[in-house]
């Protein structure tokens, strides 16, 4: 079996990130899997040098664009023969139909990462009709009206245990935080709408009960001047540690943290920040967001705030600090070996062969 992910993006975000960790998890297991994608951005910068990564897919959309992208993923095909072309966005998901035009030797497959995928009108409802086998990031997703009532597969995205792997219930030190403790970490871009208020919000009620609590905020963006403010309306700005962007040691910020806040899922709404906090040992607050109750499985009695906003954020964090991370580590990394390549490869190969059978 050969596998080609199609994913026209091209930064390492939204649905490109688990669409390369699904051929990586592929590859680990023995299947001759590839990966096709935009040029041009950051994704090339991370994925490029790999000899499986062909970034073929024209980042333009008009039909000279499109003819251009097809002749090329025509040329890849005739060379792999790839039995399975598995989309993770629309554009890619149009050219692999367009590229098969109903020759059934070849499964057509596709990931829906965000709600605002499952559009459901004339033209998304045929694009699933022609498509073999749906999966769906978010098990929330199952039962949307586009997808007609059909069987999809849940595929949160995949744990690399290499990076985001376990090694003590003890919080690590990417960065020198002297003896401040509880370390609260919120992760993703600074954009609005992706949850810092909320998160800010339950820090500064946290704060009140553990004072010497330090706030990371992992990540950059065009918005850190208005959080920057609101930090200091809410008293809690000479709490708060700015990290950037991060790349090389992610995981060594989630292993220093005691808590994750999580408040908002971001443009893909798989939830990885919180498979890759478990896969560190780290304890995650959530807010009740749609799908998450999925991936925590059982730790969602004691990480999942029962409502919306940040005060019960902030209580359930507070919670979890005080039962202390030792508590929790090694139940979150149980929890995140239902997520690593292993078991990633395995769902996939699972739903190929009963794509193949008319399964999905």
């Amino acid at each position: 079996m050969k596998i080609l992910h199609l994913a026209s993006y091209d930064e390492w975000t939204g649905a490109a990130a688990p669409a390369w960790e699904e051929v990586v998890a592929l590859r680990r297991a023995g299947i001759d899997a590839h990966f096709a994608y935009m040029p041009g951005g950051d994704l090339e910068s991370r994925v490029g040098r790999q000899p499986f990564s062909h970034g073929i897919v024209t980042k333009h959309q008009d039909p000279r664009s499109v003819y251009l992208s097809l002749s090329s993923l025509g040329s890849l095909q005739k060379q792999h023969r790839f039995s399975v072309l598995h989309s993770h966005l629309t554009h890619d998901h149009w050219l692999s139909i367009l590229l098969v035009r109903g020759r059934r030797s070849v499964c057509i497959a596709r990931t829906f990462h965000a709600r605002r995928a499952l559009r459901n009108g004339f033209i998304a409802r045929r694009l699933v009709a022609l498509t073999d086998g749906v999966c769906v990031s978010n098990a929330s997703f199952q039962g949307a009206e586009v997808l007609g009532g059909r069987r999809s597969l849940v595929t949160p995205p995949p744990l690399d245990a290499e990076k985001f792997g376990f090694i003590g219930t003890e919080p690590g030190l990417a960065i020198p935080l002297g003896e401040a403790r509880p370390v609260i970490g919120v992760i993703g871009k600074l954009a609005p709408e992706r949850g810092f208020e909320t998160a800010f919000r339950a820090f500064a009620r946290l704060l009140q009960k553990s004072q010497d609590a330090r706030l990371l905020i992992v990540g950059s963006g065009w918005d850190r001047q208005r959080l920057e403010h609101l930090a200091g309306e809410l008293s809690i700005a000479s709490r708060v540690v700015w990290c950037g962007h991060v790349d090389d040691d992610l995981a060594g910020y989630y292993r220093s943290m005691d808590v994750l806040l999580y408040a908002s899922p971001g443009s893909e709404e798989g939830h990885r920040a919180v498979i890759e906090a478990l896969g560190c040992g780290t304890p995650v607050a959530a807010l009740p967001v749609a799908g998450v109750d999925y991936v925590l499985g059982e730790l969602g009695r004691d990480m999942i705030a029962p409502a919306m906003g940040p005060e019960s954020l902030g209580e359930t964090a507070h919670r979890l600090v005080q039962a202390g991370r030792v508590a929790f580590s090694r139940k979150c990394s149980e929890r995140a070996a239902e997520f690593r390549h292993q078991r990633a490869a395995e769902r996939l190969l699972a739903f190929y062969e009963d794509t193949f059978r008319g399964g999905y």
